[in-house]
C-alpha cells in the first residue's frame, strides 16, 4: 500500500461519529467513469458542488469537482508526472510537509463540495494512480469507501483519445494498463464491483443492481423509479467507438499485456 497522505482528522475516531460512505468511481480516462457516476447520483448518492461541465469530447458533462481535478493535477505536478503519464506513481516520493499539505487541501475540498453527506460519490481518474491514499484520506475521516471500477475495450480508450489528443494506440494502451491494474491492486481486498462500460450501455439497471449487491449499498432512489430519468440520460449515442474483443485480439500492434488484462 501507497504511503497515506495523512494521519487522523482533527482527532475523531471512528467511534465518534457514524459511517459515513463514498463510492469512489475508479477507471481510465475516456472509460465511462462520467456515465456511471452520473447514474449514481440519479441513483440518490450526493455528486459533488462544483461541476466539470460539458466539454465537445463528453457532450453530456464529466460529473467530477473541478476543485479536485485541480488538485490532483497539482499533486501529480509535485511528483514529476501528470495525466497522461502511465509510469508508476510513488506518493512516498513526497516529503511529509509536503503530503501534510495536500492531505489538508483534499480535506477542505472535500467539506466543500460534499459538506456532511452520508453518501457521496467522487470520481476523477487520475485517483487510480493513488487510490489506497484517497482512501486512507477518507478513513481518517471516518468516510468508508466503496469501489466501482468501469472498464471499457482499450481499442475504444486509444480511438477516443486519438480523437480528442491526437494519442498513439500504443501510448494510450499502456496509460489504459497503468489506471486498470494499479485501480484493480488497491482495491482486491475491498468492497468493490467491476463493470463495464458496454454492459452498462446494454443493461444499465442489471449492472446497477450488481453495484449495489457487491458494495452493499442500497439505492436511496430505486432503479424503478429513476428509469425515466436514466434513460433520457444514456443511451448507445455516448459510444462513439464500439470495437469488439475480437478486434482487439487480432491487434498486431496492441501489447500482450493490454489483451491480457
Amino acid at each position: 500500500m501507497q504511503p497515506a497522505l495523512t494521519g487522523s482528522r482533527d482527532g475523531v475516531t471512528s467511534s465518534v461519529l457514524p459511517q459515513r460512505i463514498c463510492l469512489l468511481v475508479l477507471g481510465m480516462h475516456r472509460s465511462g467513469t462520467s456515465a456511471m457516476t452520473r447514474l449514481i447520483g440519479l441513483l440518490g448518492a450526493d455528486l459533488p458542488k462544483t461541476l466539470l461541465g460539458p466539454a465537445p469530447s463528453n457532450e453530456r458533462g464529466h460529473w467530477e469537482a473541478v476543485p479536485l481535478v485541480a488538485h490532483h493535477d497539482r499533486l501529480l505536478e509535485r511528483l514529476g508526472s501528470r495525466w497522461d503519464d502511465w509510469r508508476k506513481l510513488d506518493i512516498g516520493a513526497l516529503a511529509p510537509s509536503v503530503r501534510e499539505e495536500a492531505a489538508r487541501a483534499f480535506h477542505a475540498l472535500i467539506d466543500e463540495e460534499y459538506a456532511a453527506s452520508p453518501l457521496f460519490v467522487l470520481k476523477d481518474p487520475r485517483i487510480c494512480r493513488f487510490a489506497p491514499s484517497v482512501v486512507e484520506l477518507l478513513a481518517a475521516r471516518n468516510i468508508a469507501s466503496r469501489h466501482i471500477l468501469v472498464l471499457r475495450n482499450p481499442l475504444a480508450v486509444a480511438a477516443s483519445l486519438a480523437e480528442r489528443d491526437g494519442m498513439t494506440p500504443g501510448f494510450a494502451t499502456l496509460m489504459w494498463l497503468r489506471h486498470v491494474l494499479d485501480a484493480e491492486a488497491a482495491t482486491r481486498h475491498a468492497p468493490r464491483a467491476i463493470v463495464s462500460y458496454e454492459t452498462l450501455l446494454l443493461d444499465w439497471r442489471a449492472a446497477m443492481r450488481t453495484v449495489g449487491a457487491r458494495t452493499a449499498i442500497r439505492w436511496p432512489c430505486p432503479i424503478e423509479v429513476t428509469g425515466p430519468q436514466v434513460e433520457a440520460f444514456l443511451s448507445a449515442e455516448l459510444q462513439h467507438h464500439a470495437p469488439s474483443r475480437q478486434e482487439l485480439a487480432a491487434r498486431a500492434d496492441i501489447a500482450h499485456w493490454v489483451k491480457a488484462a
